[in-house]
């Protein structure tokens, strides 16, 4: 059986983001030195340690995710029909 690879990672330092190239750069959706939970996105090099997302948090935030890029997609849709 194949071991489950989480696409999301947790820095030590609290960090939550993708997990990290082979340049130790890491795309970060969630910062532990953040005044709020919204999800922000900056690419940071990361060099401390991580373990994976647990699933149910995991998938929290990838259904965040798609559900911001869908209302993306209608807004820029409506934009277009009314020609702005």
């Amino acid at each position: 059986m194949k071991e489950a690879h989480n696409l999301l990672v947790r820095f030590n330092c609290g960090c939550i983001g993708f997990r990290p190239n082979e340049n130790n750069q890491s795309i970060l959706v969630k910062f532990c030195d953040a005044d709020n939970s919204e999800l922000s996105f900056a690419e940071r090099s990361m060099t401390i340690g991580f373990e994976p997302l647990d699933t149910d948090a995991e998938n929290a935030i990838l259904c965040t995710i798609a559900d911001q890029v869908a209302k993306g997609y209608k807004f820029d849709s409506i934009r277009n029909i009314l020609g702005k």
